[in-house]
């Protein structure tokens, strides 16, 4: 069993409760099955993704390029902003999280059992308290404060 949560099990955002507290309790079912079913055989991981490119995150895209009033509240406009810390500096395609997933569905992680695995660009890698230390960032140039 792979199950696919997302980043939001492990961090949290302001006005995500419900989200989070949802993906949560999916990574710990999960975890669960693999310890109470494991010595049948079954195996069950969870996948924790970011931003990834799918119906649900250009829905929110679209809602947010609005709400920043970004350029031509372009949803691309918002997928840079949104993931622009990210280490990697962009969103996942979900080609990414689906070869991840054939990988713990495959033979080749037998042994991975109760395991959750971040698709996250690096997200989860960073530090938000070492933001305000990165002299690169520069504040929206069509949203003036």
């Amino acid at each position: 069993v792979v199950a696919v949560a997302s980043v939001s099990a492990l961090r949290n955002g302001a006005s995500n409760a419900v989200y989070a507290t949802s993906k949560a309790a999916l990574l710990q079912l999960c975890r669960s099955v693999a310890v109470d079913y494991g010595r049948r055989g079954l195996r069950a991981n969870t996948v924790c993704p970011s931003w990834v490119r799918s119906e649900m995150a250009d829905r929110r895209m679209a809602r947010f390029a609005v709400e920043a009033e970004l350029r031509d509240h372009s949803v691309e406009a918002a997928y840079d902003e949104a993931t622009s810390f990210l280490p990697m500096g962009r969103p996942g395609e979900p080609r990414e999280v689906a070869e991840a997933i054939a990988w713990l569905l495959s033979p080749a992680a037998s042994y991975v059992n109760g395991a959750v695995l971040t698709i996250d660009g690096g997200a989860t890698a960073l530090d938000p308290g070492t933001l305000a230390f990165d002299f690169q960032i520069t504040p929206r140039a069509d949203n003036p404060a």
